[in-house]
């Protein structure tokens, strides 16, 4: 059994706490939706020798739901006609 934490680093795009998140990056999310030891991790300031690291709940986890959304950018999908 595992003891420490998981999780997948990202650095913000943005101001004012928006992030992008990578295929392989929300893939991982859905995958760990229910891991409550599998966090997003958030640095900010990469370039400061103190940078802030924010470690966030999974944004595929229903207990999450309502402190995420898409913010302005849509889902690319792929598709095969049947």
């Amino acid at each position: 059994m595992t003891t420490g934490w998981a999780g997948n680093l990202n650095s913000p795009a943005g101001a004012g706490g928006r992030t992008e998140l990578g295929e392989t990056q929300v893939i991982a999310a859905q995958e760990n939706a229910h891991n409550r030891r599998w966090r997003l991790l958030v640095i900010t300031s990469v370039m400061s020798e103190n940078r802030p690291i924010h470690m966030l709940p999974i944004p595929f986890d229903p207990a999450s739901r309502g402190r995420y959304h898409f913010a302005g950018h849509g889902v690319r999908l792929e598709h095969r006609r049947s």
